[in-house]
């Protein structure tokens, strides 16, 4: 399951270094939901584990600058006319609890200790995750904890807001020119310096509005604009399961206009930004839903059609996945269980852990959209081979490779997965499960072939 085109772009400037490094994420995401003594499998290699993640010549950054690199190549193997979306946002890593780990933030008041993680991926249209383009994690300093008012007037570069522009620079490079690339932000991303940033043609916005802002071609404010808009049609997305709620299809009106909004009064030399909003606001018919959604997105995509605007509520949803690559890295990876005694290498291994998690989303994912893929595509010879003896009590070889899809089936029902009609495609949460029980069954393969 470890693809060595992962690592092959991080350089560490020893060659010893970048060898520990590819043995790490190979046992990383062989048990990746395991302490890291029980994923190295041996003292000698648990202690060139630790010692690689002290070593300050290892830097998180190089990390992830070769990991991005990897990502840059998969973007380009989408080839021409693609469509990359690039789904960013943040999260809390919280080692409350953890009394004795040094260098860590406050998160949301002193109290809550821990790390900031803001992440940009790279995702096909079809939901692949390619990699991770952008990644920054740091601790909040106690002082910096309600002082709103003084950061409003710091330069943005001062403000933790810049790692959304930090991150659509960085999407916006990795694109090539003949690719489309969609930036998808929650409403965190309503940022006025982010819809100035000079974008390539091939480039677009799309982000939640959280502000309502003034505009310059009407005496209403943007929300007001949107609401006063007539209904352009309807249409259904899929809401995708979280810890609040259950997966469902939801019924959508929807409203669109081309806008202008005015710069904000703090900000009299920036220009007015020439947008669309759209309206997407679920309709509800009894009680049984929960927290209905209403979608106020701003795109610079161009919106002159109700399928167009249909288009691009569709992409929305998807930024869901940034959420889910967010509970990979908790709960598969469970990097809030890290015991270093050091931030800074709690950070390494965050950068290492996003290797694994993306790889977990790959080999979910891929399995759905190109199910008769070979399995060799994601697994090596004797990982498909063990799987297939594990999963159907044989010691007899297969005659060849099965599906991806086939599988990654196999692979699920390792973890707890059912496989009846009702259950759907298998998730994340029975794929990382059965990959810690596939590592054993290739063991005891290699055991019985002699290898």
């Amino acid at each position: 399951m470890y693809n060595d085109a992962d690592t092959r772009h991080i350089k560490l400037g020893d060659l010893r270094l970048e060898e520990r490094l590819e043995k790490i994420v190979k046992d990383f995401i062989g048990q990746p939901s395991v302490s890291i003594p029980k994923a190295c499998n041996s003292q000698a290699a648990t202690k060139a584990a630790y010692r690689f993640f002290s070593n300050d010549t290892v830097e998180a950054k190089s990390i992830r600058d070769g990991y991005r690199a990897s990502t840059i190549e998969r973007i380009i193997e989408q080839g021409e006319n693609s469509t990359i979306l690039f789904p960013t946002d943040a999260t809390n890593i919280v080692y409350t609890s953890h009394k004795k780990l040094n260098g860590i933030g406050v998160l949301r008041n002193k109290d809550a200790r821990g790390l900031n993680l803001h992440t940009t991926l790279a995702v096909t249209e079809n939901e692949v995750v390619l990699g991770s383009l952008d990644q920054h994690c740091w601790g909040r300093k106690p002082e910096d904890l309600g002082r709103r008012r003084l950061k409003k007037r710091r330069p943005i570069e001062e403000k933790e807001t810049y790692r959304w522009l930090e991150g659509f620079r960085a999407a916006q490079a990795a694109l090539p020119d003949n690719t489309r690339g969609i930036y998808l932000g929650d409403r965190g991303a309503d940022i006025y310096e982010l819809f100035l940033e000079p974008r390539k043609q091939n480039m677009h916005l799309l982000i939640r509005a959280t502000h309502n802002r003034p505009l310059t071609n009407s005496p209403d404010r943007l929300f007001q604009e949107l609401e006063n808009t007539p209904s352009a049609g309807t249409t259904e997305v899929i809401i995708n399961r979280s810890r609040e709620r259950k997966e469902r299809t939801a019924k959508l009106e929807i409203r669109y206009t081309q806008v202008t909004i005015k710069q904000p009064s703090d900000k009299n030399k920036l220009s007015p930004v020439c947008m669309t909003i759209i309206s997407a606001k679920e309709i509800v018919e009894g009680s049984d839903v929960q927290d209905p959604i209403h979608w106020k997105l701003l795109t610079t995509l161009l919106i002159d059609s109700l399928e167009g605007a249909i288009y691009a509520v569709q992409i929305y949803a998807k930024r869901w996945i940034i959420e889910r690559y967010h509970y990979v890295l908790k709960q598969g990876c469970k990097v809030e269980e890290l015991q270093f005694e050091e931030a800074n290498r709690i950070d390494k291994a965050i950068a290492v852990y996003t290797i694994v998690a993306c790889r977990i989303m790959q080999i979910t994912y891929l399995a759905r959209v190109s199910p008769d893929l070979p399995c060799t595509e994601v697994f090596d010879d004797d990982e498909w081979r063990a799987l297939y003896c594990y999963a159907n009590k044989t010691s007899k070889d297969p005659a060849k490779p099965m599906t991806i899809s086939e599988a990654v089936i196999m692979l699920a029902k390792l973890g707890g997965f059912q496989g009846r009609k009702r259950d759907g495609h298998p998730g994340v949460q029975v794929i990382w499960c059965g990959m810690s029980k596939l590592e054993g069954a290739v063991e005891m393969y290699r055991i019985l072939k002699g290898k």
